[in-house]
């Protein structure tokens, strides 16, 4: 939902421990569903998932692992296909399922930590809206800045190959 924060009551003074407590509570998940719906189907032997159809596919089956939450209904399916989008374009952009992990890492870390130093009020039911838009425009920034691979090569390369002038070009001329 939409929420409401506000200064908390009762700042903590251990701070360190619930921090520390809240980094290995999401992190745990965050690796677990990045193996299970992510990593394991993007290397296993005989697919060709890759690209679009790995999104996809990685997606649905992110959306699927998540059955507590199914009865929530279509809202619901759809937030969580639109994360499924945004982690599996990282994996696909850099090839390494650290990048998926970091992403969701970051995105389930505030969840335990901000009721803990802040009063926190729902608002309304279109949190999901917000979310769904938020993964899909990470995804969308995710494809478009180019991968790690295409960049070395373009960086090697000569000048205007990639659809850019080198450097050495354009002080050269």
């Amino acid at each position: 939902g939409v929420y409401s924060v506000g200064p908390h009551a009762a700042a903590e003074a251990a701070l360190l421990p619930v921090i520390a407590l809240a980094m290995v509570s999401t992190f745990v998940p965050a690796i677990a569903e990045g193996i299970l719906t992510r990593g394991f189907w993007w290397r296993v032997p005989g697919t060709a998932l890759r690209g679009a159809t790995f999104i996809v596919v990685s997606s649905l089956i992110y959306v699927l692992n998540h059955i507590y939450r199914l009865a929530d209904g279509p809202s619901e399916w759809l937030m969580l296909f639109c994360f499924g989008v945004a982690y599996a374009a990282a994996l696909v952009r850099t090839g390494s399922l650290w990048a998926p992990v970091g992403l969701h890492w970051g995105w389930n870390l505030p969840n335990p930590l901000l009721g803990q130093f802040a009063d926190v009020q729902l608002l309304g039911d279109g949190g999901w809206m917000l979310s769904a838009a938020a993964h899909l425009l990470m995804a969308a920034v995710i494809l478009v800045l180019p991968s790690r691979r295409r960049a070395y090569a373009c960086a090697r390369s000569k000048p205007r190959r990639c659809g850019r002038t080198s450097r050495a070009a354009v002080e050269n001329g």
